[in-house]
């Protein structure tokens, strides 16, 4: 459970460009770092899940559906970014509760973005993803 909370980590806020969010997202996506900063978790474990993340792409297709290809726990599904917000909502193919994963999210430019995912006092943790197409 803990490694699914990790692998559908987004980040931050929004650069406003002349393409629209949707756009931007839409692409392959490679996580090429990953920076924890959680208490109470092993280092052992932090360091297994972030040698997974590390392995982890992202599919954003225009027709609002997304894929995750990972060692551990691949799963498809529905996003959405409503419209002037910078939270993307991940609708998981094989989530029971039907509630999104949400990610704030911020493009460094338009084939960089970085997704921060906080768990309030247990802490946060930071991805960097680059395009790959």
């Amino acid at each position: 459970m803990v490694l699914r909370i990790f692998l559908t980590a987004l980040v931050c806020s929004v650069l406003f460009t002349s393409y629209s969010q949707s756009n931007t997202l839409v692409g392959d996506w490679q996580i090429t770092e990953c920076s924890m900063n959680l208490k109470d978790l092993s280092p052992v474990f932090l360091a297994s899940v972030k040698k997974s993340l590390l392995s982890t792409t992202y599919t954003f297709s225009s027709d609002s559906t997304f894929k995750r290809v990972a060692d551990i726990d691949p799963d498809t599904g529905k996003w959405e970014v409503k419209k002037g917000s910078k939270v993307l909502n991940l609708y998981n193919s094989r989530s029971s509760d039907h509630r999104p994963e949400k990610y704030t999210y911020i493009f460094i430019s338009s084939s960089t973005m970085n997704w921060v995912q906080d768990y309030g006092e247990l802490g946060f943790f930071t991805l960097s993803l680059v395009r790959m197409n």
